[in-house]
């Protein structure tokens, strides 16, 4: 955070700590209050997963974390996304917990207590620990079952060629030189007759007015354009619809009113024919939290550009059949950004990143982690074309099949289906808390019978 705001180590300090203990208390609070709802190890678990949910629905946060983000390493944990929404993987994460739980509890327990005589065909301690076990041993059994089955399902489906298939084109160039837009312009006219459609990083198209519709020429940019792109045209061999990440404003060059981060749809003849302007902007990068009641802060933290928040969540459309939600920055760590393009009908997703100024590949690699989401959730292609990574693609089962090393110039050409299903959540959401909120309640009743008997 220091480095990002460009301040000391105690200023950094300063900013993160209150985020880590306000995302700490989001973790611990529902333990906490589980376990007094329900002493009973069978359902504490659940109660503090229904109170995480509805945490994580209601409450805002600095940045977009769910708990059951640390799953997202394993496929086979939040496949069921597709139903009940990110929030199923906070529930997974919570029932893994409690069967870890239980069984280390169980297990010491057999050491620590001997065995009754059987009865049955299984011992009185036996009968008590599996029953306790049932109940999160079933969430966790549906869950792999679901999963297997949604896999299977959409690997099959996506090798079938039942949907239309276009070839894309995504370029890993940092903008930070000098001579980022010549490498970028070399490495695009290198794909002539590969693609179907060009991705561009985010910071990479240049600051335009928003009335400027023609890029063929150096004079209509340069009227309207602002430095360091100024008067640059933005690929003059153009010869597929690009879709590329700037900035642009409105009203005069020298004094806008408003300055927005932008994703820009460029036809084959160099027309500006669409834009989509970012919604979700980056903590102290593009805002201030709290300025509004603090405006004083804003003398605290030094922004190149007052970024104003864009509106709608249009979707960019090449042609008559591709239709995309191109989000923007961190946006694709958003539910809410990728879900108002599918309600625009997108049939693909991407999300155009700078990233530059992250040195660790781990910072990289975790971005992508949260974004893997999207792409289940919505069972879409989810293409990530970032400025120094990572640039990959995105299946709808949330694999990684196609990548760029990070940290290094290049380009990754591969074919993506454009699919039109709407899932159970595209359609529902908003279902699982309230879901959640009914268990809580039964789980409450249980617990004060519990308490009465």
């Amino acid at each position: 955070m220091a480095y990002s705001l460009d301040r000391s180590i105690y200023a950094g300090f300063g900013v993160t700590l209150p985020i880590l203990l306000w995302d700490a208390l989001r973790i611990a609070v529902p333990i906490w209050l589980g376990v007094r709802i329900i002493p009973d190890m069978r359902w504490a678990w659940l109660a503090a997963a229904a109170i995480a949910v509805l945490m994580e629905s209601t409450l805002s946060s600095v940045f977009p974390w769910r708990l059951g983000y640390l799953q997202s390493q394993y496929l086979w944990t939040y496949q069921a996304a597709d139903i009940f929404g990110p929030s199923w993987s906070t529930l997974t994460a919570f029932a893994h917990a409690g069967l870890n739980q239980i069984l280390f509890v169980t297990l010491f327990g057999w050491f620590k207590v001997p065995r009754q005589a059987d009865t049955g065909g299984f011992s009185v301690r036996k009968d008590a620990s599996f029953y306790r076990i049932m109940p999160v041993m079933s969430v966790c059994t549906l869950n792999l079952a679901y999963s297997v089955f949604a896999l299977a399902h959409w690997q099959a489906r996506l090798s079938s060629d039942a949907n239309e298939i276009i070839r894309v084109g995504l370029l890993q160039v940092d903008p930070s030189f000098v001579e980022s837009r010549d490498t970028a312009q070399q490495r695009t006219d290198a794909m002539l007759g590969k693609v179907d459609l060009v991705f561009w990083p985010e910071s990479s198209a240049g600051t335009y007015a928003t009335d400027l519709y023609d890029l063929s020429t150096i004079e209509s940019i340069f009227q309207k354009s602002q430095d360091p792109e100024r008067g640059k045209l933005l690929w003059p061999n153009s010869f597929c619809p690009l879709i590329a990440g700037g900035k642009t404003y409105v009203g005069d060059r020298e004094n806008p009113v408003a300055t927005y981060v932008s994703a820009m749809l460029v036809n084959e003849h160099q027309q500006l024919t669409d834009r989509y302007h970012k919604r979700y902007l980056m903590p102290f990068g593009e805002f201030i939290p709290g300025a509004s009641l603090f405006p004083q802060w804003k003398e605290l933290f030094e922004m190149a550009d007052s970024i104003a928040q864009g509106k709608v969540g249009n979707v960019l459309k090449p042609n008559a059949s591709i239709r995309v939600g191109a989000m923007l920055c961190y946006e694709d760590m958003m539910p809410a950004a990728a879900e108002s393009f599918i309600d625009n009908e997108a049939n693909l997703l991407a999300c155009l990143i700078d990233g530059s100024s992250f040195d660790s590949a781990t910072t990289l690699r975790q971005h992508r982690k949260l974004a893997q989401f999207r792409a289940v959730e919505h069972r879409r292609y989810l293409l990530r074309c970032a400025a120094t990574g990572e640039t990959c693609v995105i299946a709808p089962t949330g694999q990684v099949v196609a990548r760029l090393p990070p940290q290094q110039d290049g380009t990754l050409v591969t074919d993506v289906s454009l699919i039109e299903d709407r899932t159970v959540y595209s359609r529902t959401r908003g279902v699982f808390p309230l879901i959640m909120l009914f268990t809580l309640g039964l789980l409450d009743q249980l617990g004060r019978r519990r308490k009465l008997s």
